[in-house]
């Protein structure tokens, strides 16, 4: 996967660019790495690299979110000054979505991530 391309999409869903977005150059790779091991044996990643590079950039934008929802200060006041801050909607629970739309997007060339216990009567 090319990680120029995914970089392009997780700026666009984080808002990042420049140094800030190059701060996380290893979430990306991370991403990466995780979402090459879905693969189905026998698929080749470079016949699907637009799909591929979509969910990965999902998947980063999600543990992003995870990463930086609870260092970010919502509201500060000082005196008469009040600052806040909104994700306008980037909740980890609104990307934890956006990551398993694209995953369902790729489900034809990956393996089941979802375990499940499943009792067994005797």
């Amino acid at each position: 996967m090319r990680i120029e391309r995914i970089a392009e999409r997780f700026s666009l869903l984080s808002g990042l660019e420049g140094d800030e977005l190059s701060k996380w150059t290893p979430l990306l790779k991370d991403a990466i790495a995780y979402v090459s091991t879905l693969l189905k044996p026998g698929v080749k990643a470079e016949n699907h690299l637009e799909r591929l590079e979509s969910a990965t950039a999902t998947y980063a934008y999600y543990k992003w979110i995870l990463c930086s929802e609870e260092r970010d200060a919502t509201s500060f006041k000082a005196g008469d000054v009040t600052v806040s801050q909104s994700h306008s909607g980037a909740t980890a629970d609104w990307a934890y979505q956006l990551w398993k739309q694209s995953l369902s997007e790729i489900a034809d060339i990956t393996v089941p991530c979802n375990f499940f216990f499943k009792g067994v009567e005797v």
